[in-house]
């Protein structure tokens, strides 16, 4: 490890379960990235190391709450699903930044599917804002796809992207 460094532990039960070495000076979402593939590679797959791993790098940056969460597809339009019961995710019209650019993202009881720009044309932006971040394969069967939505201190929430890789 270098200064700056943060090592964390990663604990499933058992204490040897693993560690990773995160780089000082990374962006969030570099972060997780870098340690989605850590673990990856130690431990294979688990969305409980990804949770875990938003948790700390949230709290590493002071951020109010950080959750990972499944970009999916109805209709072949890509939305982002969640569990209520493991995500503490808003309710109903919900202003986040996307890449800067603000828009509403309307989270319902199991995802959201419908997000409304600033210029309030109605139109559901959601597919544009998501193929944008993936590319036009974003949330189709074969892929996985993930965000990292984020509340700030300050109250305001942020959502990039975190991962691109086939399932």
């Amino acid at each position: 490890m270098k200064r700056g460094d943060i090592e964390m532990h990663i604990v499933r039960g058992d204490p040897a379960a693993g560690s990773v070495t995160i780089q000082g000076g990374r962006g969030g979402a570099d972060l997780v990235r870098s340690i989605q593939q850590q673990l990856h590679e130690a431990h294979g797959p688990s969305p409980e190391a990804e949770q875990e791993a938003a948790r700390q790098i949230a709290a590493q940056r002071g951020v109010a709450l950080a959750m990972v969460l499944r970009v999916s597809h109805s209709g072949g339009k890509p939305i982002i699903r969640f569990d209520r019961r493991k995500h503490a995710v808003p309710e109903g019209a919900t202003l986040v930044l996307i890449d800067g650019a603000a828009v509403h993202l309307w989270f319902q009881k199991i995802a959201v599917n419908v997000a409304t720009d600033q210029a309030a044309s109605g139109k559901n932006v959601l597919p544009d804002r998501l193929r944008a971040l993936f590319g036009p394969d974003a949330g189709l069967p074969g892929t996985r796809h993930d965000v990292l939505l984020e509340k700030m201190t300050d109250g305001s929430w942020q959502l990039s992207k975190l991962s691109k890789a086939g399932a």
